[in-house]
């Protein structure tokens, strides 16, 4: 009976023992996981949206298009914007995400893009509309020269033309002096490409004008 007692008793020991070793072990090992997965959790929670740098992007946008880089500079305007909408996008991916796997990387990277883009846009832009405003301020006065030649020679070749050309030719340069008026106005607007359409339009028309005008004096009976 003792061998016995003795058996019982030392697997009760041993029992006590296992069990005893797996309370010392355990709490060890959960307060590792917890911490492993508090860190991941803490690092997860620092994924915030963008929210600066999608509105500084957004500010490079609209200070391009204050310089009408959508005009001079489209191409690059363009990008800017795509690159925008991209970030956007992305952003919106990422909230339908689980905060653990959420990650705004990707749209950090459009909106650095954008940010750049549009502040060259926005350079390139400005060295384009000055080149324009020199291109047509240097058109006003051969534009001017045009138009007042083309109503001399009308003038002079009155007598020799019918009246409903004469009244048609000079109906023509009634409008083109409006529409420098017009381009003039452009220029004070600091609308220098529009401005210079309309002083190409008439150059070539006076142009025209005054050659008709010509012929018609030059074929005249004497």
């Amino acid at each position: 009976m003792q061998a016995v007692g003795y058996s019982m008793e030392t697997r009760d020991h041993e029992h006590m023992a296992t069990t005893n070793g797996r309370r010392s072990v355990s709490p060890t090992s959960g307060t590792l996981l917890g911490v492993s997965l508090l860190a991941v959790v803490l690092a997860s929670g620092c994924a915030a949206p963008p929210v600066l740098e999608l509105q500084e992007a957004r500010e490079a946008l609209a200070a391009a298009r204050d310089f009408e880089a959508d005009l001079y500079a489209p191409d690059q305007y363009d990008l800017a914007l795509m690159n925008l909408e991209l970030a956007q996008t992305e952003i919106e991916d990422q909230e339908q995400v689980s905060a653990v796997g959420r990650s705004y990387d990707r749209a950090l990277a459009f909106l650095d893009a954008a940010i750049l883009d549009a502040e060259r846009a926005q350079a390139l832009a400005e060295e384009i509309k000055a080149q324009v405003f020199l291109d047509a301020q240097a058109k006003i006065p051969v534009a001017q020269t045009m138009l007042d030649d083309a109503f001399d020679v009308v003038a002079e070749a009155r007598p020799v033309l019918s009246f409903q050309e004469a009244q048609a030719l000079e109906t023509q340069l009634s409008e083109l002096a409006v529409l420098m008026n017009l381009a003039r106005q452009l220029m004070d607007d600091g609308a220098f490409a529009d401005a210079s359409e309309r002083l190409d339009v008439i150059t070539r028309t006076a142009g025209e004008i005054d050659r008709r005008a010509r012929f018609v004096i030059e074929t005249a009976p004497r």
